[in-house]
């Protein structure tokens, strides 16, 4: 965890703590009216990060 002057704090988080953190979040946001969308969306990257991926990856198998 991030605190507000900027040192960290080890938080341990197990999954069902992380799944009601995040269903919380969501209660909260749309309680203020901040829109939220349920559905699955795809994203998809930049043809330009796509192909530095590409080279990224040949440059680390030469390396061996």
């Amino acid at each position: 965890m991030v605190n507000a002057d900027g040192s960290v704090t080890p938080l341990k988080l197990d999954s069902t703590m992380a799944l009601e953190a995040y269903q919380q979040a969501v209660a909260v946001a749309k309680d203020v009216g901040l829109p939220w969308h349920p559905d699955p969306f795809e994203l998809s990257p930049q043809a330009k990060l796509t192909e530095l991926v590409r080279k990224s990856r040949e440059i680390q198998s030469l390396a061996g």
